[in-house]
């Protein structure tokens, strides 16, 4: 049982809150971005989350969103 739990322990992402992350316009967007988009940047195009990625596209927020969590 214990090598079980250690096998869930080592697979589950560690939560990293960031709070108040400047959103990020699609110029700067780096693979560690949130792509959650958040609004409208220069030129009208859109701007990005930005905060750091939790799982797949998403920080754990909009993760938690888009999964309906």
């Amino acid at each position: 049982m214990e090598v079980k739990d250690k096998e869930i322990a080592s697979k589950t992402p560690t939560i990293e809150v960031v709070v108040d992350a400047p959103p990020v316009e699609i110029d700067d967007l780096k693979d560690h971005h949130c792509r959650w988009i958040v609004g409208k940047g220069r030129l009208g195009l859109a701007t990005y989350c930005g905060k750091k990625k939790y799982l797949g596209s998403y920080c754990v927020e909009h993760y938690k969103r888009a999964h309906h969590q």
